[in-house]
C-alpha cells in the first residue's frame, strides 16, 4: 500500500510541476511581450508619392501584416518582418510586389522600410520610412537595378477595442 501511496504523490508532485512551469512561462511570455505589438492605423507620407493609408497588424512572432487602402488589384494586403532596435524603437523591413492596373505583375519589386519609436504612453509611433523600387521581383536581390528611391515619415495611433460599442 506504501509503494502505490508513494506513485499517487509522484504523480501529483508532476503535474503540480507542470502547471507551476506552464503558468511561469506564460507569465514570462506576457512579461517579454514587445509594446508594438497590436493593430495600429498607419500614414506613410513619401515625398514624390501619393499618402499611403493602412491597418497593420504588428504580431509577437515579428511579423507584420497590412491592408492598405488602394485598389485590390494593386496589391493592397503585403506582409513585412519587425525587430526591436532598442529601448521602444523598432524597425521594419515590408517587401513589395508591384502589379498595374489590371492586376498583372509588372516585373518590378520594392521594399518599404521604417525606422520608428513608440510614445510614451505606447499608443502611437512615429518615424521616418523608405520606399526603393527594384526592377525585378526579388526586392532582396543584391544584383538588382534600383530603379527609384523615396524617403518620408510614418505616423500611426493605435487601434483598441472600444467595449462600450460592442454589441
Amino acid at each position: 500500500m506504501k509503494r502505490r501511496h508513494g506513485l499517487h504523490y509522484s504523480w501529483r508532485l508532476a503535474m503540480l510541476s507542470a502547471v507551476a512551469f506552464l503558468t511561469m512561462a506564460a507569465a514570462s511570455s506576457t512579461a517579454n511581450a514587445q509594446p508594438i505589438v497590436g493593430l495600429w492605423e498607419v500614414t506613410v507620407t513619401l515625398t514624390g508619392l501619393p499618402v499611403l493609408d493602412s491597418f497593420e497588424t504588428w504580431s509577437s512572432d515579428g511579423t507584420q501584416a497590412e491592408t492598405a487602402i488602394k485598389p485590390v488589384l494593386s496589391g493592397n494586403v503585403c506582409l513585412g518582418l519587425w525587430t526591436s532596435l532598442g529601448k521602444q524603437s523598432y524597425g521594419l523591413t515590408h517587401p513589395v510586389y508591384n502589379f498595374d492596373d489590371t492586376g498583372t505583375a509588372n516585373g518590378t519589386s520594392a521594399n518599404l522600410m521604417y525606422s520608428i519609436t513608440l510614445s510614451h504612453d505606447k499608443n502611437s509611433f512615429s518615424g521616418n520610412a523608405s520606399l526603393t523600387i527594384f526592377d525585378g521581383i526579388d526586392p532582396f536581390d543584391p544584383a538588382a537595378n534600383v530603379l527609384a528611391k523615396f524617403t518620408g515619415t510614418v505616423t500611426a495611433k493605435r487601434i483598441t477595442v472600444n467595449k462600450s460599442q460592442l454589441p
